[in-house]
């Protein structure tokens, strides 16, 4: 398993390792992969991480009372922190809520990725999946406020900074699973509906890093439901394939620019990826 998204030993289980002898240096990583002649063991710390893993109800409340809100579209969060339903009223878009993750996308991440189900549409479907900072207004749906982005069930529209958005990809609703993937190769966002990926938007129309950026959901009218995965489960999209092409990638492409095994006997592994992409 690869990268931060694959988190499912990270916090209720023993995370068991191996190491690998390179240059008289050892390197510590799980689950290896040889990629390329050069036989570069990959293998992301996520362990080491503070990283997504629930819905925050702790921060939402921290919002609500800052903010003295009490006549006001509700969520409810399941006991596992991966389930919210909404229970507000649903009447107009000030009832809209949202929520963000416990923690935000870790700055070393090459790639971040995670997954939500619909579980029920609701009476209307307002439903926004997307990226937001920290510091954000939670009456809102993902992507109508600044520094967030969006992807809505009800008209598959993006929105970005913007109550207005513009067609992006097709309507979502009952069953379906909506994928939001972050990658730092080609700084790029895109969304998967069933595994079928959609469009790439540029990282930097909405954000100039990562530091402070979280996995975010809204939901408008009564009874929408959805179930988040971050990495506790198989995704529904290949992440995995998809990651292991983009290191294939980065690698072949810096081999014309530096000393590979130079930049790895000096790097710890991530840091060898990140010095990678930097390259580039």
């Amino acid at each position: 398993m690869l990268i931060t998204f694959e988190i499912q030993r990270y916090y209720r289980k023993k995370i068991k390792f191996k190491s690998h002898k390179m240059d008289n240096k050892i390197v510590v990583f799980r689950n290896i992969k040889i990629l390329s002649n050069f036989k570069i063991p990959i293998g992301i710390y996520s362990f080491l991480y503070n990283i997504p893993a629930i819905w925050s109800l702790k921060e939402r409340w921290k919002w609500v009372e800052k903010k003295k809100r009490i006549d006001w579209g509700d969520l409810e969060v399941s006991n596992n922190g991966s389930k919210v339903t909404y229970k507000g009223y649903g009447k107009t878009d000030e009832d809209a809520a949202s929520i963000r993750s416990n923690y935000p996308i870790n700055k070393n991440s090459l790639i971040f990725y995670f997954e939500v189900k619909i579980i029920n549409k609701g009476r209307e479907g307002f439903i926004g999946i997307g990226f937001s900072i920290g510091e954000i207004e939670l009456d809102r749906l993902p992507g109508w406020e600044k520094k967030s982005l969006g992807y809505h069930g009800d008209d598959g529209n993006l929105f970005i900074d913007s109550g207005i958005g513009k067609k992006y990809g097709p309507k979502y609703g009952y069953g379906d699973i909506i994928g939001v993937c972050w990658n730092k190769f080609n700084n790029s966002i895109f969304f998967t509906k069933n595994s079928i990926p959609l469009e790439y938007i540029d990282v930097f129309k909405v954000f100039t890093d990562i530091t402070n950026v979280y996995p975010i959901i809204g939901l408008r009218s009564f009874d929408e439901s959805i179930e988040a995965n971050f990495g506790n489960k198989p995704f529904d999209f290949d992440i995995n394939l998809y990651y292991t092409q983009n290191i294939k990638y980065m690698i072949n492409k810096t081999l014309s620019i530096g000393n590979i095994h130079f930049i790895y006997r000096k790097k710890k592994e991530n840091e060898f990826l990140l010095k990678i992409v930097n390259l580039n």
